[in-house]
């Protein structure tokens, strides 16, 4: 008998256990969809929006190390799908570029920023933007972190379509004087031809999932305020062929509605083919957004 009512109580325990942790990730799903849906009806009423970027990026094996510091100036119209980028400074190892000079401007780029990297590296995303596509890969949690309570979300971004598969493809290049660079083990561009310029959309045939160009795996975790429904942070994590990968880390803060990047670091390491032997490069790219000016419909 009393194996019995043991059984009925553990078995009753389990249950209140069960329904508790089903209710908390229905709410946690709710918070989610409530930020989605908050997110995307505030990037609708959006008139248009500028910002700058400021930019140090570092680039280092055995033999050294390149620095680069950049400013960008975005800026976003109302009838404008993504936001058009102007560079205002640029310096290379202490010289500072005229950035007037496009070819020279891209040639320098190019030594220092792989094709798939580049986009990221320079571009800029909503929030709202990079999660339209996400699948999540486990359940939601609940943490605490310097006494705020937030819900961890751990989420798969889904290749884009093969139409939304552009972006900025800056070529590869060796820089000279033994200074150490990026650019991957790769053959020519396909049909040959010179690269395109920094900032072009990839020709057809080198875009993720054409003629072997595979997509890179992403997947992101982000951490929404429970009680505000606001993004907090996020960590990027991206896998690219040839043992390549990117830790991209963003903290966010809301202004106008919408959750905006404020700073954003990127690290990684890459195997690469230079005068017939394999280096690892090392990259450390770090972002602080400012100045915004947002203006609603």
């Amino acid at each position: 008998m009393f194996k019995i009512r043991y059984m009925a109580a553990s078995l009753l325990l389990l249950t209140a256990f069960s329904g508790t942790v089903v209710a908390q990730n229905r709410d946690h799903q709710d918070l989610f969809r409530t930020w989605m849906e908050g997110q995307r009806s505030s990037f609708a009423g959006l008139a248009s929006f500028r910002m700058h970027a400021d930019v140090r990026h570092v680039v280092s094996t055995r033999s050294g190390e390149r620095v680069a510091e950049m400013g960008f100036d975005f800026s976003r119209g109302d009838d404008e799908s993504r936001p058009g980028r102007e560079m205002t400074f640029f310096t290379l190892d202490g010289d500072t570029l005229d950035v007037s000079e496009r070819r020279r401007v891209e040639r320098s780029l190019s030594s220092l920023m792989t094709p798939e990297i580049g986009p990221l590296l320079t571009g800029f995303h909503l929030p709202v933007q990079l999660l339209s596509r996400v699948r999540p890969v486990a359940e939601p949690m609940e943490v605490e972190i310097d006494g705020i309570r937030l819900v961890r979300y751990e989420l798969r971004i889904a290749p884009p379509n093969r139409d939304q598969s552009g972006g900025g493809r800056p070529g590869g290049g060796r820089p000279g004087g033994g200074q150490p660079g990026v650019r991957p083990p790769q053959g020519p561009p396909i049909g040959g031809g010179r690269r395109p310029p920094f900032g072009a959309p990839p020709p057809r045939g080198q875009r993720p999932g054409e003629n072997g160009f595979e997509a890179p795996e992403q997947r992101v975790t982000i951490w929404i305020d429970a009680e505000s429904a606001t993004l907090v942070r996020s960590q990027l994590q991206i896998r690219m062929p040839g043992d390549r990968a990117l830790v991209s880390e963003s903290v966010y803060a809301r202004m106008g509605g919408i959750d905006l990047p404020i700073s954003r670091v990127v690290s990684g390491s890459f195997p690469m083919q230079r005068r017939l032997r394999t280096v690892t490069v090392a990259l450390q790219h770090e972002t602080t957004f400012s100045g915004f000016e947002i203006a609603t419909k």
